[in-house]
């Protein structure tokens, strides 16, 4: 029984070959960015993240948001933040004089 010849398939194996030069990576456009940003549509999009809280609901307001967010057919961020858009709005005036106030700090 003869033994057979297996140096011509290690060479192959470990013969170096010329590496492949990487793409460029595409950067995060800061104006798509802020666009997906603001409609909530950053999930797996490289680079484009939304900030993240913790929050804790009392039993009453965790059912008032499951229910109207899937009567209003929205997730309950999107409804959570469409209340803290109206807020902002009504109080623009208080937010305003808040910043001011904090700038001169």
């Amino acid at each position: 029984m003869s033994k057979k010849d297996f140096s011509a398939t290690f060479e192959s194996l470990t013969a170096t070959t010329e590496k492949k030069e990487r793409a460029e990576r595409r950067t995060a456009d800061p104006e798509r960015e802020q666009e997906a940003r603001a409609a909530l549509a950053t999930q797996g999009k490289k680079g484009y993240k939304l900030q993240r809280i913790n929050m804790a609901f009392t039993p009453d307001n965790i059912d008032y948001l499951r229910l109207v967010s899937k009567a209003k057919g929205l997730t309950m961020t999107q409804f959570v933040n469409e209340i803290i858009d109206r807020e902002r709005e009504q109080n623009a005036d208080i937010v305003e004089q808040l910043k001011a106030f904090t700038d001169k700090l």
